[in-house]
Formats: structure tokens, C-alpha cells, sequence
């Protein structure tokens, strides 16, 4: 598991801010009110960005047995395929949104639909590699970077991101 130190420093200077807007707030034109709203949030702000960082390192997984494959969610929840559905594995760099290209990971059904999706910067880029050899298909990636839409018409109505 990940070092917590940097979020709990993040949270302490996010509390220390709130703090200080509590102090200098009301020598100001603001409001006692609006100097508390702004304490919370922005407490509670990395708070909750923590905690799902928390979760998602806690829970998330992604497991291969033999007959079976699939993953655990940031709540927990399996989704679990069985290997026999699985007939191929791409992975694009799709642009999203006008963004830089992020690499994607999609394992696909024999009709070419999509049953799961992983965004490579998201996952510990040596196990999913170890994943990917596990499953025991090829994967077949392209450097050159595609809009979304168009992949999303490559994949027969599957959601491309």
C-alpha cells in the first residue's frame, strides 16, 4: 500500500487554510458564515479526494484464475468474466475530449464489444502487463492516437471511453 503521509500533509495545510479563513475572514468585508463555508469545504475537499484514493488502492484488483477473469472496483464489487468470452485484447492512445492521448486497455468480446476498459495511468503499469501475459491473448496496440468517437464506431457500439 502506498505511503498515507503525503495526504495526511495535504489535509493538515488544507485544514491550516480553513483555519486562517476562519481568523482573517471576519476583519475582512466577509461574513463569519461565509468564512466557515469556505473552512469546510475546503477541509473536506481533500478529505474526500483522500479517502477515494484510499479505497482505490485498497479495493481496486484485477485477477485471472483459471476458467475466469475480471476485477474489483474501488467499492469492492467483483466483475468476473469467464476467459472463453475474452477474444481479444487492443490498446489505444484515445484522445478524449481534445485532451493529450491516455493510453486505454480494452478486452473484447468475439462480437468486438468491449467488457471491460482499463486506463493504463490508473494501475501499476507492471501488473497489468503481468495481467495482460496471464490472460493469454495477444495484444494488439497502436502508437498513433484516435479519437474516441472513431474508436467507438471500430467497436461496435461499445463505449470507447
Amino acid at each position: 500500500m502506498r505511503s498515507t503521509v503525503p495526504l495526511l500533509l495535504f489535509g493538515a495545510v488544507a485544514v491550516a487554510l480553513g483555519a486562517s479563513t476562519i481568523l482573517i475572514g471576519p476583519r475582512t468585508s466577509t461574513s463569519v458564515e461565509a468564512s466557515i463555508v469556505l473552512a469546510i469545504l475546503l477541509a473536506l475537499g481533500p478529505l474526500g479526494i483522500a479517502g477515494f484514493i484510499w479505497l482505490w488502492t485498497r479495493n481496486t484488483k484485477l485477477f485471472v484464475g483459471p476458467r475466469y477473469f475480471g476485477y474489483t472496483d474501488v467499492f469492492g464489487r467483483r466483475k468476473v468474466y469467464p476467459l472463453s468470452a475474452l477474444r481479444r485484447v487492443l490498446e489505444r492512445q484515445v484522445i478524449i475530449s481534445g485532451r493529450r492521448p491516455m493510453p486505454v486497455i480494452y478486452l473484447l468480446d468475439s462480437d468486438n464489444h468491449s467488457l471491460f476498459r482499463m486506463s493504463r495511468p490508473f494501475w501499476d503499469s507492471v501488473r497489468v502487463d503481468d495481467y495482460l501475459q496471464r490472460l493469454g491473448v495477444p495484444v494488439e496496440s497502436s502508437p498513433t492516437p484516435i479519437k474516441s468517437k472513431h474508436l467507438a464506431k471500430e467497436l461496435k457500439g461499445s463505449k470507447a471511453r
